[in-house]
């Protein structure tokens, strides 16, 4: 093992020529733009970004992006997602970034721009809009970093120079005889900088089974790299090309179903039916290249494709409103273990929700996710199965009006509920009068579809904040002052008077409002009546939920009348 230090802009080229590659086992880049600006602010001020992890083995050929790269490649096994973010700050592709013009649009939308005039010795970086784009005073980082210097010795570099200039000639009259040249050239000098900060590499030559043995150390000496990782890196030596023309392609598919799940997910939904584990640090490593792996895995994807089918019709259009991703994989587990003729898929579903709304996967899952698996793979029959899922479970089957009027921002899984009992009751949108789900048009289920939430009563200073009214914070973000619409009122009124005028103006008809479990005594629609307002609307949806999740039992018998 070697190491070294390299200059930022060294590293960049590096990944653009093709001498540096990402295996397969590698995730796609999922960095948000505002970690490629603290990225770029930490490089500024020099401090450390971590090192990168190299790996050099001629035995191993498969790549995560475009084949056809140079046959002698350094594999960067950890640094990925700061590698390609450094090549998004200079605006240069890297080589495993297959598709240009996703390329293209990823530099749109992540472009980090710098105040030259900002007070103080150093500049602030911020992302660019269209007020900052259209400000001379922000310039992007990229334009400035990717210039070679090209000053002599004891004078200003002339392209930093005439871009100074630019800055100063577009800037208002009186802000301009302010500005000092010298002072955007020195800024713009020290941003510039950045290309020559160096970053820590490491360089190991292992065969494939030892890299996993690194990452799982590194985990354990507290550098974050994911679970998940490791088991794609063993996957990916036992075998070659599953990840690049199976697990991923898979992966995509899903994606598009409005379901973007983590790898660890399916791959904890893989581990579950074909070897009763969930811990992937503890599934065998044989198990990847056993002779029923494709067994396993093709039973995965019908399972898992069932899976994400059937909650898409109950109208969970998008993975993103669930509170845990993680209730995917015993509901997978189930459907993998009694197959599609014995597995009652609405009644897995109410399971699904009491489990979530328990928060039976929050925080450390784990060992209570393997319980329930094994739980699964020892009945011998689908509803021993659920009974045994559900004994697990500590909250009272019936769902209480008081958990309608915690905080929508705490109470997530009641929201999903509401949601989907809304859903279920087949509701509107009360601006374009289209079925919630079908923003488009009717019969056709809009795929990676997230309601429009919106407070009934406006929570702004003009209606629930006014001076005159004492409510608290809980009370004005109570979930039972949540309707869903399929996307924003194009009329301000609606967030800025009280529902007595933005419904009656509108108009919302009555049975709209009623599908929404929102009462119609007018009264309780003044804003001095909120609180009223928040209990009678708490008990409708009280009611009308804990009928929705009889109804997925097959009987009424529990909904409170």
């Amino acid at each position: 093992m070697s190491f070294t230090t390299i200059p930022i802009r060294e590293l960049v080229d590096q990944a653009v020529q093709g001498r540096l590659d990402i295996p397969e086992f590698q995730r796609d880049f999922v960095w948000r733009p505002d970690q490629v600006r603290a990225l770029v602010d930490s490089l500024y001020r020099d401090y450390p970004i971590g090192q990168i992890l190299t790996w050099t083995n001629p035995a191993y050929t498969a790549p995560r992006g475009p084949s056809g790269s140079p046959s002698s490649r350094v594999w960067l096994v950890d640094g990925q997602q700061r590698t390609t973010a450094l090549c998004l700050v200079f605006g240069q592709k890297p080589y495993w970034w297959a598709d240009a013009q996703d390329w293209d649009r990823r530099l749109a939308s992540i472009n980090v721009v710098a105040d030259v005039l900002a007070p103080g010795a150093d500049p602030e970086f911020r992302l660019t809009n269209p007020v900052r784009a259209a400000d001379p005073r922000w310039v992007p980082v990229r334009e400035v970093i990717a210039h070679e210097d090209a000053a002599r010795e004891g004078s200003a570099d002339p392209y930093l120079k005439a871009m100074a200039q630019g800055v100063i000639a577009r800037l208002p009259p009186k802000l301009a005889a302010t500005a000092s040249e010298e002072s955007i050239v020195g800024r713009l000098t020290s941003i510039r900088a950045i290309r020559d900060r160096s970053v820590a590499l490491s360089e190991v030559h292992h065969e494939i089974e030892d890299v996993t043995e690194i990452f799982t150390r590194l985990n354990q000496q507290g550098t974050a790299i994911v679970e998940s990782d490791v088991s794609l890196a063993v996957a990916a030596g036992m075998r070659p090309g599953w990840i690049r023309e199976e697990f991923l392609p898979f992966l995509k598919n899903l994606a598009e179903s409005g379901y973007d799940l983590e790898p660890g997910v399916v791959l904890r939904s893989l581990t579950a039916i074909g070897t009763g584990r969930v811990r992937l640090s503890g599934v065998p490593p044989d198990f990847w290249a056993s002779g029923t792996f494709e067994k396993h895995w093709a039973q995965t994807k019908e399972s898992l494709s069932a899976v994400v089918s059937g909650l898409a019709g109950a109208g969970l259009l998008s993975a993103t409103l669930l509170p845990s991703h993680t209730v995917l994989v015993p509901v997978t587990a189930l459907h993998a273990k009694f197959g599609a003729e014995e597995f009652h898929f609405p009644r897995a579903l109410h399971w699904f929700l009491s489990a979530t709304r328990d928060g039976r996967y929050s925080g450390g899952s784990t060992s209570a996710l393997e319980e329930d698996v094994k739980a699964i793979r020892t009945a011998d029959e689908f509803p021993e199965a659920l009974e045994a899922l559900r004994q697990r479970l500590e909250i009272d089957v019936k769902v209480a009006p008081e958990e309608f009027l915690e905080r929508e921002a705490w109470s997530r899984p009641m929201a999903l509920l509401l949601y989907l009992t809304i859903f279920h009751r087949k509701a509107t949108d009360w601006v374009t009068r289209r079925r919630i789900g079908f923003p488009r048009a009717e019969g056709a289920l809009e795929y990676d579809f997230v309601p429009y939430w919106h407070s009934f009563f406006p929570t702004g200073r003009s209606v629930l904040r006014a001076v005159r009214y004492d409510y608290s914070e809980d009370e004005i973000a109570s979930l039972a002052n949540v309707v869903f619409l399929n996307q924003k009122p194009p009329d301000r009124s609606w967030v800025t008077t009280p529902p007595s005028k933005y419904i009656q103006e509108a108009p919302v008809y009555n049975h709209a409002l009623e599908l929404q479990m929102v009462p119609l005594d007018r009264s309780l629609w003044e804003p001095d009546r909120y609180r009223d307002f928040l209990a009678e609307r708490a008990k409708l949806c009280a009611r009308e939920t804990n009928g929705y999740l009889a109804s997925l039992l097959g009987s009424v018998a529990g909904a409170e009348k």
